[in-house]
C-alpha cells in the first residue's frame, strides 16, 4: 500500500516527499474519537483539517541501523553486516550471506541497544519465519546447517521475525 501511495506522489528519495499540506479524504471503518471543530462528515466520507500527516516512506536500499552480529564477524557491527531497507516499510534483507554450520549470532544495533534480537522459543529453521526475542539477555541463535542466501528480517509491529532464504541456484 506505502508502495502505491510513493508512486502516486512521485517520492524516489526522502527529499520527494512534500513538504505543503496534503488533502486528506477516506472512508472510516472504525469508530474515532475526534473534536467536531476539526471535522466534516459528508455521507460515510471524513474531511479531517488541522491534521499533520507524517510520511513513512520506504526507499530500498538504504542502511537500516541492524546488523547481524556473530561468530563470522567476530560480533562486530559491520558494512557488510547491515540490513537494508526493501521497498515495503518493515522488512529489511541482507545478503548474500553465509554463515556456517552452528556458528551463533544476533541482530541489534551498532552499539548493542534495542532491538537486540535474539533466541525465541524452538530452533531457527532454514526458510521459514522465526519469531525473535527482543531483549539484551536473549539468547544467540544457532545457525541449524551451512547456509549461503538472504537474510529477511520483518518488523510487524515491534515483534521481529527472521527468515533465512537459501540461494537455491
Amino acid at each position: 500500500m506505502a508502495n502505491a501511495a510513493c508512486k502516486l506522489l512521485g517520492v524516489v528519495d526522502p527529499e520527494d516527499v512534500p513538504a505543503d499540506p496534503v488533502a486528506l479524504w477516506f472512508r472510516l471503518r472504525a469508530f474515532i474519537t475526534q473534536s467536531p471543530d476539526n471535522t466534516s462528515c459528508f455521507s460515510n466520507a471524513v474531511e479531517y483539517r488541522k491534521v499533520q500527516v507524517y510520511y513513512n516512506i520506504s526507499i530500498p536500499g538504504k542502511p537500516s541501523g541492524l546488523y547481524i552480529r556473530g561468530g563470522m564477524n567476530d560480533w562486530s557491527a559491520t558494512a557488510d553486516g547491515e540490513f537494508k531497507t526493501t521497498e515495503e516499510t518493515g522488512i529489511y534483507e541482507l545478503g548474500p550471506v553465509t554463515i556456517a554450520k552452528g556458528t551463533e549470532f544476533k541482530v541489534s544495533t551498532a552499539d548493542w541497544g534495542l532491538p537486540n534480537l535474539g533466541k525465541g522459543s524452538g530452533d531457527l529453521k532454514i526458510d521459514q519465519p522465526y519469531l525473535l526475542t527482543n531483549d539484551g539477555g536473549s539468547g544467540n541463535l544457532v545457525c541449524p546447517d551451512n547456509f549461503t542466501g538472504i537474510l529477511k528480517l520483518e518488523d510487524r509491529s515491534g515483534k521481529y521475525y527472521l527468515t533465512l532464504i537459501p540461494n537455491n541456484e
